[in-house]
């Protein structure tokens, strides 16, 4: 299967771009597809996701709810799709304030953090070469942060962000769901060899079901035509 990557839409929360996206029979890219993207040589694909990180935050359609005590949270992909069904895996989460993947990886629990994040089972050398490949930068340039435990008990629910900044790639998974400033990308799979299926304009719709309707029924059908494409 391929998958066929949408152009990025801004303005709006992670529920929002995620309600948006179940309507269009879709789902808003994930963690997991980006850290897949060097394994299925989707050069293109990382070329967009580094303009996104860089020109704006890119938003995840993945979500990390806290518990309010004691250091565990749960990790949803693909949070609230009705396109696919949402994956939980509820593991213990440090709290992490800029700290390189570096360190991350030295430690049990922060390996099992990013490979969660992720959803990998890769080695630490093998997640630094596809964060490398992803964001152009070493591990060291890499900073992974999560809420603190006050953050926990007044915001528990968080989305899954990357970003540049300061030189270099963060992964947040602190970041406000309501944050509406990010980009968001949808993701839909192809089967290989299927053909692309084009869209027609709507102008060019109406002007071919205008020479086979009664004038009495077109503005109707005008009405209802424009209705279906706005969505």
């Amino acid at each position: 299967m391929a998958m066929n990557i949408t152009k990025y839409l801004t303005g709006l929360t992670q529920d929002q771009f995620i309600e948006k996206r179940n309507k269009q029979g879709i789902r808003s890219l994930s963690a997991i597809d980006i850290y897949r993207f060097p394994e299925n040589k989707q050069y293109k694909d990382i070329e967009n996701f580094k303009r996104d990180c860089n020109e704006s935050y890119f938003e995840t359609g993945d979500r990390i709810k806290y518990q309010e005590k004691g250091n565990k949270g749960t990790i949803i992909h693909n949070y609230n799709s009705t396109v696919v069904k949402p994956a939980k895996t509820t593991i213990a989460i440090p709290v992490l304030s800029y700290a390189s993947l570096d360190d991350v990886l030295e430690t049990e629990i922060g390996l099992k953090l990013v490979r969660s994040i992720f959803k990998t089972r890769h080695n630490s050398k093998k997640i630094k070469e596809n964060v490398y490949i992803l964001s152009d930068k070493s591990a060291d340039k890499t900073k992974i942060s999560t809420s603190d435990q006050d953050s926990r008990k007044d915001n528990s629910e968080r989305a899954v962000f990357f970003y540049f900044n300061g030189g270099d790639f963060h992964v947040s998974g602190c970041s406000h769901v309501d944050n509406n400033i990010g980009r968001s990308r949808g993701v839909s799979l192809i089967a290989e060899g299927a053909k692309k299926i084009l869209t027609p304009k709507l102008e060019d719709v109406l002007n071919i079901a205008n020479k086979y309707t009664a004038k009495v029924n077109q503005e109707n059908l005008r009405k209802e035509l424009s209705e279906i494409y706005q969505k």
